[in-house]
């Protein structure tokens, strides 16, 4: 079905079961469909629409949406953006190169350039009274199964581990992370681990360190890290760090190696926590 005012620009194609209503304008050299509904939103060229619902939004060049993905009223998706299966986006932006691959709900979020979704990444903006709005900068990295609890401000180029839920801002480039101990019983304190399993934390780039830590890996190049649930400050690197403000969570670490690059930053926490007596 096509609405009397719909405008569709040469070379696209609708497959069956494509419903465009309202004062829907798409470009040239799209794919829509099939059993895909369109209403009153502007696509740009060459993008591709799979078994989708879009309602009053603005789709721009060479995206990529769906199969099965919802995007609500109020969103304006970037050029080169995928919009992957399962996905569902409710009034924000998201910027250009931005991959939402699946099984994510962005609601209420002003999203940079070149950020990565991980599956099952959550926006929590609704608090059960008021909704929230929240930012993510360029080339952030969302890990799996990661709720961003709204307000929340996720710097540039910041790194969130896997299954972490975020409740204050992430300074620009932190790594951001959760190790949980192995075995151990839903509530019971943090145990240290040893040097082994610091150097495998270490080796993939994220610092995820315990409560209770050995003396020896309580230092890094003479200065004391803090292990009190909040890394007050970040050691590394050339400028001094800012602050993690508050995270609900006796297990986090976070840090920011600005002017290095992260596999000189790990040789370097690799040698300072070795060559400690």
């Amino acid at each position: 079905y096509v609405s009397p005012h719909v405008k569709i620009g040469r070379d696209t194609v609708l497959y069956p079961g494509t419903f465009l209503e309202g004062n829907t304008q798409i470009g040239e050299h799209c794919v829509v469909g099939p059993n895909s509904r369109i209403v009153d939103c502007t696509i740009g060229n060459h993008v591709t629409i799979q078994n989708s619902t879009l309602l009053d939004s603005a789709i721009q060049d060479f995206v990529s949406v769906g199969p099965f993905a919802y995007v609500r009223p109020g969103s304006v998706i970037g050029p080169s953006v995928k919009v992957g299966d399962f996905v569902e986006i409710k009034n924000s932006v998201v910027g250009e190169g931005t991959k939402i691959s699946h099984l994510t709900y962005v609601g209420d979020a002003d999203v940079g350039k070149n950020i990565n979704f991980g599956c099952g990444t959550v926006l929590v903006n609704y608090d059960g009274k008021e909704k929230h709005r929240s930012v993510i900068e360029d080339h952030a990295f969302i890990g799996c199964n990661t709720n961003l609890v709204s307000p929340v401000r996720v710097g540039e180029g910041a790194f969130i581990a896997a299954g972490s839920t975020i409740t204050a801002d992430v300074p620009p480039d932190a790594l951001v992370g959760l190790l949980p101990v192995p075995g151990a019983a839903p509530g019971s304190p943090q145990q240290p681990h040893d040097l082994q399993k610091i150097l495998v934390a270490v080796k993939i780039l994220t610092l995820k360190l315990y409560h209770k830590m050995p003396a020896f890996a309580r230092k890094i190049h003479g200065k004391p890290l803090i292990f009190q649930g909040i890394l007050a400050d970040r050691p590394l690197g050339r400028g001094r760090g800012r602050p993690v403000s508050h995270f609900k969570c006796r297990s986090l670490i976070s840090f920011s190696p600005r002017g290095m690059d992260r596999t000189s930053s790990a040789r370097r926490i690799r040698r300072a926590i070795t060559s400690t007596p």
